[in-house]
């Protein structure tokens, strides 16, 4: 397990173990606090956010989408939490089929925290048996057929996405009945399409839903006798009565954020998915997909989710399309702007994982720069979208009634992707009242960049060299803008001449070390980095970066003393402290953690802001 996560020297505590005909079945913590199901070496459940959020919409969005699910069939069941989804539900029949009774055990013994002891009810029966036979052989019918089957890759799973188990499935749904499956993205693309394609010979129509609010490597494919149609009246008040509470602690807790988790659909015939084989139980191609080391290891497992998330993208399907009686909506108009804004915003993210993938991260910022000012709701931008908010909703009369010294603090916080059109009125306020200052030209030349109008960023970067008091002012003050904007390619050559021409400047060093690390050139941002802090040790920027950068490295206690340098000088720092719990955790002191862990919170709460709070905001340009 520990070598499954990257690191054979990984501390995993085991928490539970149950022996089983089927399998060995353990409970592991991870150093994050986080726990793991696993079968044998396969984890199929846990409590991290990726696999709660999986966990949490394979119940919640069968159960939505279809107009009156009454009975409802779970195949697998982990760590119960899905099981309490459906069970929260107003059904009159709740089946759940899993193989192994070590799993119900350790379900009931282990993951209490989020099944909620429905595992341990006796009013919990289990169906103990293998759901291919149990779904070939069964009378009973059902309004949706849950798949929760782990890895299609693995000899006993991949029976559980044959052509076969799915004609099974069909044949067990009443009317208006929809079954659906757990995918994993991080598979060959051609064994994707083989799911695809399978579950397609079966169900004439297909959707795959995979929300984007979140680094995610899980979809959920669902089958139909019919076209998916949606009552919106109805899914808004059932989302309201059953969902919203649930998923917003996986940031969904929105009914139009779970929607746009709609990506694309698939018909019968479908032309891309022709060269892709079908998985049958007499040739179950899915299952030999282990034996091909070069396609199934973890370092190319990024590059198929990207892969994957790129074909269903090239099969983009609009949620919009398959909603009915909007007009019986409260605010009908409202709602549909803002759908189709995040949907619109879900293109450019989708744009942005490809951009990132191809190392070009100025167009991956640019993209994801327009996704958040499309839609700062969206569920992408959870973890930022108070400070996002609160940024974009500053009028111009509100910053034009800001104090100088107020208004420059503000234009550092709005200088980023998401609020670069609200940063351009702050930097034009700025450029009146000091029409001498060359930093707020660099700040509008920028952004005007990042919002394609090039004539206008021409126009402000000529203003800004014109009225610099040097060029290396002028370098700094232009690469320090786009580096806030997240254009690194742009920043760092501009960052380089600012250091030649200035080499004694940490502010300059400082800088370039940030582009280097962003760009991914670590050697040459930790020997940057290292030269600010030689140049001024009390550079508060450079500090923590040099530690981010050394805690990446596992070089902990190093990391621990630049934090503790800096806290000698500035004691409030925000991100010296979040760094520090994290350091301190690292290396096994949990009292340590847990004390700046605490400070970290006190002090965002005393600025109003998350504790993750800078993510959004530049930390990088000058105010000068």
């Amino acid at each position: 397990h520990a070598v499954g996560y990257g690191d054979p020297d990984l501390p995993l505590e085991v928490l539970g173990h149950d022996e089983g005909v089927e399998g060995s079945v353990i409970t592991l913590r991870v150093p994050d606090g986080t726990k793991v199901l696993s079968v044998g070496t396969t984890i199929v459940a846990g409590t991290d956010f990726n696999q709660r959020t999986s966990q949490k919409l394979q119940g919640h969005v069968p159960m939505l989408i279809h107009p009156d699910p009454k009975e409802v069939c779970q195949v697998g069941l982990g760590s119960g939490e899905t099981a309490h989804v459906f069970s929260s539900y107003d059904v009159d029949r709740f089946d759940c089929v899993e193989i192994s009774p070590a799993v119900v055990r350790m379900a009931a013994a282990q993951f209490v925290d989020i099944n909620h002891g429905l595992v341990a009810s006796p009013a919990f029966k289990p169906i103990i048996m293998d759901a291919a036979a149990y779904l070939k052989y069964t009378d009973r019918r059902y309004d949706v057929i849950a798949n929760d089957a782990t890895w299609p890759h693995l000899a006993g799973p991949a029976m559980l996405y044959t052509r076969e188990y799915f004609e099974h499935g069909l044949d067990r749904l009443n009317d208006g009945g929809i079954m659906t499956s757990w995918l994993p993205l991080e598979m060959p693309l051609q064994d994707l399409k083989t799911v695809f394609r399978t579950f397609g010979e079966v169900f004439p129509y297909v959707y795959v839903w995979s929300p984007l609010s979140h680094a995610n490597k899980h979809a959920l494919i669902i089958g139909c006798r019919k076209p998916l149609s949606i009552d919106a009246k109805d899914y808004v008040e059932r989302f309201n009565r059953f969902a919203r509470a649930d998923l917003a602690t996986v940031n969904l807790g929105s009914p139009v954020g779970l929607l746009v988790s709609h990506l694309s659909a698939f018909s019968r015939g479908e032309p891309d998915l022709a060269d892709a084989s079908l998985n049958t139980e007499d040739m179950p191609t899915l299952r030999y997909l282990a034996s091909r080391p070069d396609e199934f290891r973890p370092n190319v497992s990024a590059r198929q989710v990207v892969e994957s998330l790129m074909f269903l993208a090239a099969h983009r399907d609009r949620i919009e399309e398959h909603l009915e009686n909007l007009d019986g909506l409260e605010r009908p108009e409202a709602f549909l702007v803002g759908l189709r804004r995040m949907d619109r915003a879900t293109d450019f993210l989708l744009e942005a994982i490809w951009q990132k993938s191809r190392r070009d991260p100025d167009a991956e910022a640019i993209a994801m720069g327009r996704a958040m000012r499309l839609s700062p709701s969206h569920p992408a931008f959870a973890e930022v979208a108070d400070t996002l908010r609160a940024l974009r909703s500053f009028t111009p009369e509100q910053i034009g009634a800001l104090a100088t010294e107020e208004l420059k603090e503000l234009t550092a916080r709005l200088l980023c992707p998401g609020s670069a059109d609200i940063a351009v009125t702050a930097l034009e306020e700025w450029a009146r009242r000091e029409p001498d200052s060359y930093v707020p030209h660099a700040g509008l030349g920028a952004c005007h960049f990042v919002m394609d109008n090039a004539e206008a960023a021409a126009k402000h970067m000529d203003k800004a060299r014109e009225l610099a008091g040097s060029e290396a002012e002028f370098y700094l003050a232009s690469g320090s803008a786009y580096l806030a904007l997240r254009l690194v390619q742009r920043a760092g050559p501009l960052l380089s001449r600012a250091v030649e021409l200035a080499p004694d400047s940490a502010e300059a060093w400082g800088r370039l070390g940030r582009a280097f690390r962003a760009s991914g050139q670590r050697t040459r941002a930790l020997s940057a980095l290292e030269r600010a802090v030689e140049l001024d040790p009390q550079l508060a920027d450079a500090r923590v970066d040099l530690a981010a950068l050394l805690l990446d490295d596992r070089r902990h206690e190093e990391a621990i003393r630049h934090l503790r340098h800096l806290l000698e000088v500035r004691p409030d720092s925000l991100q010296a402290h979040g760094l520090l719990a994290q350091a301190y955790r690292l290396t096994g002191d949990v009292e340590a953690a847990s004390r700046h862990a605490l400070r970290a919170r006190q002090i965002a709460a005393q600025r109003g802001r998350p504790s993750a709070a800078g993510s959004t905001g530049s930390q990088v340009y000058s105010t000068r």
